[in-house]
């Protein structure tokens, strides 16, 4: 035991690096899952977390950086490092009150309250500061451990408080009862934070301050202890950081079913166009002939009789196309649906999108309009789905003899064999194979290409000419 006691008082300072070395480990960890889209409330103020475990490694590093620093430096320098460092260790106290106030105000906004206590603490911590240069009469190293033990009994054990306090709130709220894991992890982290803010700060510092010979030979093992304790406290508060992963999975599976079931009602709605409206639209026809080449009256009743419900028939009919396949909301227009998109289909964190229009403005038919967002949607789709991309650019450009939509992004890209498998999958339905057979209703082509920057670029264009507008969804050829 004394063999190691000595080993560590040793090497004192690479310990104390590897101290402020874990809780960097900490700030940077928070920052990789960092998700403040998420709908959890912890995902509000963790980056908080973050800036504490950030300034909190800085402050130790110049417990190493400053005494190897100090022979080659004048004393007014040194002293000017030593209250940075004495007020880095506050702000960093003050952060994870902000922290673990914030949080447990949004869990229990009738305790928001707690989070003033921040400016008399604060006030409180500078005072006693003043009152150490008094007494003490120099910025000596008394002074500097006497600011440093108030800064933890005064700053660091409130912030404990109200962070373990909020982060045990945390785990037991309602809406991590189907994450029972996330809880554990939060709950392992309030303990670890508790523990590191008692043992390895405040306890120590207050040793040193009243008795520093006494407590000499067990600062270094017990800032041995608080590395542990630090990476523990990392480990702990990424592992219940995975909730948003998890989220963020949950969203993704729900926005590919929604997707699947628009499709799927676009299909059927299509089926049905090519399919039973052509069938009543031709009974119609033969029982108008059949009406003109009869001369016997119950006959002719008869057919009038068919001849109305097989128009009933296709008013239903295409009333049902019509609520199936994608149109525009009234009062909607084809930009303010292609700017929804993120907001109605993306995963948290999802792509940003940019629209910019190219040409005069021109008014198109609904289904042409409703051609065209699916396009964008079904592009977007896949951009988050299988590309990976992190920004969209859609560029919608009007010309006197045509409408053309083009949908880049940054992702992976597309393969030659994916590109080829998406355009010509015979007789496929769905996605963009299924968008090639649609656009030729109105002589329009669509193509797919890998960017030479990276990313895929979908492009769809449609004439504008009197046959092309007219679509058989608009009511005109059935």
């Amino acid at each position: 035991m004394n063999a190691f006691l000595a080993a560590v008082d040793a090497n004192h300072l690479l310990v104390q690096f590897l101290y402020g070395q874990a809780f960097f480990i900490a700030a940077l960890a928070v920052v990789l899952r960092l998700n403040r889209q998420s709908s959890f409330r912890l995902a509000r103020v963790i980056w908080l977390f973050a800036v504490f475990a950030l300034l909190h490694a800085f402050s130790e590093w110049g417990e190493v950086f400053i005494p190897l620093q100090q022979t080659y430096l004048p004393a007014a320098v040194v002293v000017g490092l030593r209250l940075a460092q004495v007020l880095l260790v506050g702000a960093s106290f003050i952060v994870l009150y902000g922290f673990g106030g914030s949080l447990l105000a949004r869990l229990r906004p009738a305790l928001g309250w707690l989070r003033l206590l921040t400016l008399p603490l604060g006030a409180a911590w500078l005072a006693s500061l003043l009152l150490g240069f008094i007494l003490f009469s120099s910025f000596s190293s008394n002074f500097f451990d006497l600011a440093l033990a108030m800064a933890r009994v005064l700053l660091l054990v409130p912030a404990a408080a109200i962070t373990v306090a909020a982060l045990v709130r945390e785990a037991g709220d309602a809406e991590l009862a189907a994450f029972p894991r996330i809880s554990e992890w939060l709950r392992w982290a309030s303990a670890g934070l508790l523990g590191w803010a008692l043992v390895a700060e405040t306890a120590p510092s207050v040793l040193n301050f009243f008795n520093r010979g006494a407590f000499g030979s067990l600062e270094a093992p017990l800032v041995t202890l608080a590395i542990p304790a630090g990476l523990g406290l990392a480990y702990c508060m990424t592992r219940a950081m995975e909730i948003f992963g998890i989220e963020q999975r949950r969203q993704m599976e729900a926005m590919e079913r929604r997707h699947l079931v628009l499709l799927e009602r676009e299909r059927l709605a299509q089926e049905l166009h090519d399919g039973v409206t052509q069938v009543l639209y031709s009974i119609g026809l033969h029982t108008q002939a059949g009406m003109l080449r009869t001369r016997d009256a119950s006959t002719r009743e008869l057919l009038q009789s068919t001849s109305r419900l097989a128009k009933t028939g296709l008013d239903d009919v295409r009333a049902a196309i019509d609520a199936s396949l994608p149109r525009l909301a009234d009062g909607q227009t084809i930009e303010s649906a292609i700017r929804a998109l993120p907001e109605q289909y993306a995963p948290l964190n999802g792509p940003t999108l940019e629209l910019q229009l190219l040409g005069n403005r021109i008014q198109l038919v609904p289904s042409v309009e409703g051609a065209l967002y699916r396009i964008a949607r079904e592009a977007f789709f896949n951009a988050c789905r299988h590309g990976g991309a992190s920004h969209i650019r859609v560029v919608l450009e009007f010309q006197p003899e045509q409408v053309s939509i083009r949908v880049g992004d940054n992702g992976l890209g597309i393969s030659e064999e994916q590109r080829i498998a998406a355009l010509e999958r015979e007789g496929s339905q769905l996605g963009l194979a299924g968008l090639v057979r649609r656009l030729s209703a109105w002589h329009g082509t669509l193509g797919i290409r890998r960017l030479p920057q990276g990313g895929t670029e979908v492009t769809a264009t449609i004439p504008l000419s009197p046959y092309a507008g007219f679509a058989p969804n608009d009511g005109g050829a059935a």
